[in-house]
């Protein structure tokens, strides 16, 4: 029995064949003519910090490098679901983002950043705050923080 490839002229498969190597490179070809970089995400992880239940827990990560770098954030409870979110946030060079959650019992960050660990700087923030107005609470100097990322 005969293919649909054997009833081709011959020469014909080296055709398509070349198309398709030509057509497959050619996006790595484009990309490195344009001089543009491949850009390996890295991920940051904070320790879990416990809180009472009138505790902030934040994280901030701040861009120490020359260049903008897209952000995501994830405040993850001890069961592992992402509780708060801030996702492909851009942050211009010397620009923080911070985000939190109030009455938090334990938390931690995870920190995806565009590019090398060592472009940011990242921290997990536990912050002691009074009950008296649920709508102002008020928030002494963090207690503990974990630092990440240097």
């Amino acid at each position: 029995m005969r293919t649909i490839i054997d009833r081709l002229p011959r020469g014909t498969l080296y055709v398509f064949l070349a198309i398709g190597l030509i057509l497959s490179i050619s996006p790595a070809v484009k990309a490195i003519a344009s001089g543009a970089k491949t850009v390996t995400p890295t991920t940051l992880y904070t320790a879990l910090l416990i809180s009472d239940s009138y505790g902030v827990l934040a994280c901030s990560v701040t861009n120490v490098s020359a260049s903008g770098h897209i952000v995501s954030m994830d405040l993850i409870d001890d069961f592992g679901i992402a509780r708060n979110v801030a996702s492909q946030m851009p942050v211009a060079p010397s620009e923080t983002l911070h985000l939190g959650i109030l009455g938090a019992n334990s938390f931690y960050c995870k920190i995806t950043v565009d590019g090398p660990a060592s472009d940011v700087r990242a921290e997990e923030l536990l912050a002691d705050c009074t009950p008296t107005d649920p709508q102002n609470p008020q928030c002494t100097q963090a207690t503990a923080a974990v630092a990440i990322a240097y």
